[in-house]
C-alpha cells in the first residue's frame, strides 16, 4: 500500500507540472511516429520534459481525445506514459504499471487484495481537475500488447472517480498507446 501511495503521489506530480508547462486501433508492436524527435505530434511544441517518442489516442465518455505530446518511460520494471493534447485547457491522460516485464493484461486490483502488479491511472484537465484510478478508487487496466527494451504498446481503459479540485463524477477513459524510449 506505501508503494501505490507513493507511486500515485509521483505521478500526480508529475501530471501538475506537466499540466503548468502545457497551460483507434493498437498497434502490433512499438515504434516511433513523426515529428522531429519521433513523436506522434508537434515535437518543437512540446515542454522540454516530453521525450515525444510516440502516439496516444483515446475516448473519454465517448469523446475522442489524441494527444499531442507523449512522455513514455521503462525502468525498473515500471512503465509510464503520459499524453498532452496541449489544447487550453490542456488534457492530461497517463498511466503508470509495475513491475511489468512483458505482454499482459494488467488491472487494478481491488482494496485489500495483494497486488503483483500495480496500476493507477490519471485524467487532469486544466490542471485543477483531476479523476484517477487505483486500488479502491476506480477501477481498469493496461494490456501490453509489446514491451522491448526500445518501446510499449497496447490499449487502457479506465473507470475514474473525481479526486481532486473541479472534478467531478466519474470519467470512462479508454484507449491506445505506441512508445518509443
Amino acid at each position: 500500500m506505501k508503494t501505490l501511495m507513493i507511486s500515485r503521489r509521483v505521478s500526480m506530480l508529475a501530471l501538475l507540472v506537466i499540466a503548468a508547462a502545457c497551460g483507434g486501433s493498437s498497434p502490433a508492436s512499438p515504434s516511433g511516429g513523426g515529428g522531429t524527435s519521433g513523436g506522434g505530434g508537434n515535437a518543437s511544441a512540446c515542454p522540454a520534459m516530453y521525450v515525444n517518442k510516440g502516439t496516444m489516442n483515446a475516448r473519454i465518455d465517448g469523446t475522442a481525445w489524441t494527444t499531442t505530446c507523449v512522455n513514455p518511460t521503462y525502468g525498473g520494471g515500471q512503465l509510464n506514459i503520459v499524453g498532452d493534447n496541449l489544447a487550453n485547457p490542456a488534457t492530461i491522460i497517463s498511466f503508470v504499471l509495475g513491475p511489468v516485464s512483458g505482454p499482459g493484461i494488467y488491472s487494478i486490483t481491488p482494496l485489500g487484495v495483494p497486488a503483483q502488479v500495480v496500476v493507477t491511472g490519471h485524467l487532469a484537465v486544466g490542471g485543477s481537475a483531476i479523476w484517477d484510478a487505483y486500488a479502491g478508487h476506480g477501477s481498469g487496466s493496461v494490456t501490453i500488447n509489446a514491451l522491448t527494451p526500445t518501446g510499449a504498446s497496447g490499449t487502457f481503459s479506465f473507470m475514474m472517480p473525481a479526486s481532486s479540485g473541479t472534478a467531478t463524477g466519474t470519467r470512462a477513459v479508454e484507449g491506445s498507446f505506441n512508445a518509443a524510449f
